[in-house]
């Protein structure tokens, strides 16, 4: 296995992992397919890459509900190992930039704001040039992503 190869994972990503929702921290049953097809591509990946959970990604979730706070907060698991990790000025200055220069579009093809949390996982994975794996293209464009059809 290349430890060069790192595949971020995106919020959605991890909650689909968990076949939780965000927010509810339940087991949704429309969830559950989609589990599988995450678990199965993380699996294909993991033989050639690192996978790992970027700290805004861990930020994100812990704010969502108290299980996941309690989750990532003591979680020992290695695809975590960037929770406890400051987010560096250089990461805060890539997803400024990333903010201003991202040609994000909403469903009619007009410029929308990104969230908050996208541009420093963006940055992540920019500056790292780690690999991302999301469901969420529209904030995650080919102006700066490679986008891989599944």
């Amino acid at each position: 296995m290349s430890s060069s190869l790192i595949v971020l994972l995106d919020t959605n990503i991890v909650a689909a992992l968990f076949a939780v929702s965000k927010t509810g921290g339940h087991v949704e049953p429309e969830k559950q397919l989609w589990r599988s097809a995450v678990l199965e591509l993380t699996q294909l990946v993991s033989a050639e890459c690192l996978i790992r959970v970027p700290t805004p990604v861990c930020y994100e979730l812990m704010a969502m509900n108290q299980a996941w706070f309690n989750y990532v907060n003591t979680s020992q698991d290695e695809v975590f190992r960037f929770s406890h990790n400051a987010i560096s000025e250089k990461i805060w200055k890539e997803a400024s930039k990333y903010y201003f220069t991202a040609k994000c579009f909403n469903s009619e093809k007009k410029k929308k704001k990104i969230r908050t949390m996208d541009p420093i996982i963006a940055a992540y994975s920019l500056l790292g040039k780690h690999y991302l794996l999301t469901t969420n293209q529209k904030d995650f464009p080919e102006s700066h992503f490679s986008v891989i059809e599944t």
